[in-house]
């Protein structure tokens, strides 16, 4: 079997094996509190790539330094990252879940309804995947100090200067944004 159908009771124990192998890479958009302990239980292997998303504000700092931002040169953001795709020598997961404990469960089951595809290494789907993330060696920015900050509340218009976007003022928001 090449691919394999993982539900939401096993993808998280899916994701947490992959990511044994070795040639760990991951374009994951969020990662909070836990992930690193779980996923990476002997800390972070130096030759990790990883890319995620800062500027929407839902991955925690404190995991991107447990992760060894900023001066990890392996560790990149992509702005409008949305993925959740984990690759290691063992295979692929292409998911829907984020590297947090609502997405993969790192202490109890998953809070969130997630589904994922495991691909096996070696096929044809599995090359385009490392395809696909091999795009982001020159695509993704490395970090700077500046966006590793606390976490801090921030209304529409705050939003809207930081990121030089508009913000449609006719929906409820209440915005949770890392501090630049």
């Amino acid at each position: 079997m090449t691919t394999r159908f993982l539900n939401d009771r096993d993808l998280g124990g899916a994701i947490t094996k992959l990511m044994r192998g070795c040639d760990l890479r991951c374009a994951v958009a969020f990662w909070g509190i836990g992930a690193t302990d779980r996923l990476f239980p002997s800390g972070v292997p130096e030759d990790a790539r990883i890319v995620c998303e800062l500027s929407i504000g839902s991955t925690n700092p404190e995991v991107l330094r447990a992760m060894g931002a900023p001066e990890n040169k392996r560790l990149k953001h992509l702005e409008q990252l949305h993925a959740k795709v984990y690759i290691s020598d063992q295979g692929a997961i292409v998911c829907s879940a984020n590297a947090s404990d609502n997405g993969i469960g790192f202490v109890e089951v998953a809070g969130l309804v997630e589904a994922g595809v495991l691909i096996e290494p070696g096929t044809k789907a599995f090359l385009q995947v490392e395809g696909w993330f091999g795009k982001f060696g020159t695509a993704a920015a490395m970090w700077t100090r500046r966006r590793l900050g606390g976490r801090r509340r921030c209304g529409a218009a705050d939003l809207a200067r930081e990121t030089g976007r508009r913000i449609c003022r006719s929906l409820p928001m209440r915005l949770h944004c890392w501090a630049r």
